[in-house]
């Protein structure tokens, strides 16, 4: 996970941005709820290893006492997994790994707390 300054937008355009589509067959699960957006691909394969990639992105603030004018606060949280044979059941990748990992990005909650010092 990280947070980053950035020019204004939508997260399902830096969503876009930072993990294009890969194509037919290869995107599990995506969507956008609230004003987080988030993407589950499965870009390549090595023998029956299959690995998994997610990315969600959403504004964390865009309250101009704590970001630059001009600016909001993004964060970003992304999941990287591999799947060897014999970790799913029959239903493989496509019905069990890839939707699980967009329900996850889907309800993860992110904020900022303010701690008096």
């Amino acid at each position: 996970m990280r947070a980053l300054l950035a020019a204004p937008g939508s997260s399902l355009d830096r969503v876009n941005a930072r993990m294009p589509s890969p194509g037919r067959g290869r995107l599990l699960d995506g969507g956008q709820r609230g004003n987080v957006a988030w993407r589950v691909t499965r870009p390549s394969s090595i023998g029956q290893r299959v690995y998994v990639k997610a990315l969600a992105v959403g504004v964390l603030t865009r309250r101009t006492d704590i970001v630059p004018s001009g600016q909001q606060a993004w964060t970003e949280l992304s999941v990287n997994a591999l799947s060897r044979p014999g970790d799913e059941c029959h239903a493989g990748t496509w019905r069990t790994l890839g939707p699980q990992l967009g329900d996850v990005l889907a309800t993860a909650r992110i904020g900022l707390r303010f701690v008096k010092q």
